[in-house]
């Protein structure tokens, strides 16, 4: 079977890595082949060896593949022709399913002959590893360097992973050498998304069935994906927002809005001055004071100043029942923080919040509280409209 979509990628000139044509001037690749200056060259080489170079690029990756989805979009400058391109796998992968590598750059080498590698079985989730991101896979395959290389189903063209790490090169503990490969699932909305917010054209297939798409056609907001990946309501509003500006404005004022947008950093657009609850609330008060400062959501601390939680409306809604006055704010709030740094780019926030479902991040310098972020600041950051005035709603970070 032929597999004209796998391309190799040169990352700022000399990192290989390998990746998928999802679109004419989109590749998918493995987030841990994204370069400094942001540079790629790619070569089709069963597409006639077409070529193109890119300039921009979107992950969600930290560098923690037990913590991150390791997948990275390139925006190719110039077009790459094929006569279809494949799609994505919006659902888990069933363990026993057979898979095939078609992308490999062995030893860190680039080969023609070596890019499809033999059947490899999906074991499942790694999650007893501590990797909940990846899939576990048998046989080890990647054991001689390879990066970056898409995981098709068997027999057909569409992609549910990316080579992430080998268990023997990463020196994980585990009796069989294993390969992670990094799951598509968890992320298919953010990276339609991404792709629906990238450059103009980015989304368009020349040829063949489009890619498939969980927000529809117009990019609408999608409440939930069930089994098929994480609750992405701002996922999808983010896509249907930036598809409304491209129709409302030139391509080249879209193209410039939401480049600059992708440029500035995390604390350009937040608010710095942040309500906090107590853990030790009862959960009647917090109700009240969501109420009586206007916000949905806010991040829980203990006693010593620590950040142990978030508590939102979704939480109230969820548990404000009969024995709601017996409870505390510790006992309902969802005990994950997601955070960026003050000086990260502003497309990592959305990332993290179309990757974790939430429509609030914090802003953290080490563990100092400095702000906090919503979706609702992106937006408007998005469509370009002035930056709201601060409202003083602390008195004090925490303690």
């Amino acid at each position: 079977m032929d597999f004209p979509e796998a391309v190799y990628v040169t990352t700022d000139g000399y990192v290989p890595c390998s990746g998928v044509l999802l679109t004419p001037t989109v590749v998918l690749s493995a987030g841990h082949c994204r370069g400094r200056e942001s540079t790629y060259d790619v070569v089709a080489p069963n597409a006639s060896g077409q070529k193109a170079h890119g300039s921009s690029s979107w992950s969600p990756y930290d560098g923690n593949p037990a913590k991150s989805s390791d997948v990275m979009l390139v925006f190719l400058d110039t077009p790459i022709h094929i006569a279809a391109y494949p799609t994505l796998g919006a659902t888990q992968v069933a363990a026993g399913t057979q898979v095939v590598d078609i992308g490999r750059t062995l030893n860190g080498s680039i080969g023609t002959d070596d890019y499809v590698s033999s059947a490899v079985t999906i074991q499942g989730p790694a999650t007893a590893l501590g990797f909940p991101y990846n899939y576990e896979a048998l046989p080890d395959i990647s054991e001689n360097g390879d990066s970056g290389g898409p995981i098709v189903l068997a027999g057909t063209h569409t992609i549910v992973a990316i080579v992430d790490v080998d268990t023997t090169e990463e020196s994980i503990s585990e009796s069989t050498p294993i390969d992670l490969f990094a799951r598509i699932d968890l992320v298919h909305d953010a990276i339609e998304s991404a792709i629906a917010s990238g450059p103009p054209d980015a989304g368009a297939t020349d040829a063949g069935p489009p890619h498939s798409s969980a927000s529809g056609a117009s990019g609408g907001c999608t409440l939930a994906t069930g089994d098929a990946g994480p609750f992405s309501v701002f996922a999808g509003c983010l896509a249907a927002a930036a598809l409304v500006l491209r129709r409302r404005l030139s391509r080249r004022a879209a193209r410039s809005v939401l480049s600059d947008a992708s440029m500035r950093k995390v604390r350009d657009i937040m608010e710095p001055n942040v309500f906090w609850l107590a853990a030790d609330a009862p959960l009647t008060r917090a109700a009240e004071t969501l109420a009586e400062r206007q916000i949905s959501g806010a991040p829980v601390c203990e006693a010593g100043g620590e950040i142990v939680g978030m508590f939102t409306k979704t939480e109230l809604a969820e548990y404000y029942g009969a024995a709601h006055e017996t409870r505390l704010v510790r006992d309902v709030m969802t005990p994950t923080v997601v955070s960026v740094h003050p000086d990260d780019e502003i497309e990592r926030a959305v990332a993290l919040m179309a990757f974790e479902g939430v429509h609030r991040v914090l802003v953290l310098d080490g563990d100092r509280l400095e702000g906090i972020v919503t979706s609702m600041d992106v937006l408007r950051e998005l469509a370009g409209f002035p930056r709201r005035e601060h409202r003083v709603i602390a008195v004090a970070p925490p303690p």
